[in-house]
């Protein structure tokens, strides 16, 4: 439908009465402002992918391209990186998944939300969906980089089990009507992967 797809990024002004309202009211919102659009331009975006034949691929972009912020003009001018494109306008050929509001609001930690979001992504690749379930393998390296933890973070991996694995899993268990279970898989002592094992819920898995 083309009301609602666009096919190139365009630029989007939020205005300055909204960013005020979001900011608290402030009217400092230049200084305020200013340092988190700095931030958001430095984001980052990692894609973890297998093609048909198995290979891995990576892929790293910035999540905006620009942004221009005057009061003058009228706002902040925010435009997405093209590299974007394909993950975040193309839906109509890759149909995303939907995930209810509330389901996503009532879980409290971050990492939750990135589990669930990491294993949901591959809803529609055949190779990890095995009918009501995605099986999907992450070594422990690229579930750091997928979760922003910094080197000296969780530097223990029991540490990084209990608050990056086992506790999100209990709460994605218990508060969603998704359920998430997983296998290390060792090299030597070491654990150097999980295979993770996410059952959808009836609604999600006939779509």
């Amino acid at each position: 439908n083309s009301k609602f797809y666009d096919e190139n990024f365009r630029e989007v002004t939020i205005p300055t009465d909204v960013l005020m309202k979001v900011l608290g009211g402030d009217s400092r919102l230049y200084k305020k402002l200013v340092p988190i659009a700095r931030k958001l331009l430095k984001r980052t975006i990692e894609v973890e992918l297998k093609d048909e034949n198995g290979n891995e691929k990576w892929m790293g972009m910035t999540i905006f391209s620009t942004m221009d912020f005057s009061v003058k003009d009228g706002g902040l001018k925010v435009c997405f990186n093209e590299k974007m494109k394909p993950f975040l306008l193309d839906f109509t050929e890759n149909p995303y998944t939907r995930i209810s509001g509330q389901l996503i609001f009532s879980l409290r930690s971050g990492y939750s939300i990135r589990l669930l979001e990491l294993l949901l992504q591959y809803k529609n690749f055949p190779p990890a969906r095995k009918e009501n379930t995605i099986v999907y393998e992450y070594s422990v390296d690229s579930l750091r980089k997928c979760f922003g933890i910094e080197d000296n973070k969780y530097a223990e991996y029991r540490d990084f089990k209990k608050g990056c694995i086992d506790l999100p899993i209990k709460e994605i268990n218990s508060s969603t009507n998704y359920r998430i279970e997983y296998t290390a898989v060792k090299k030597g002592r070491k654990v150097s992967s999980l295979i993770f094992t996410l059952t959808l819920p009836s609604d999600i898995a006939s779509i």
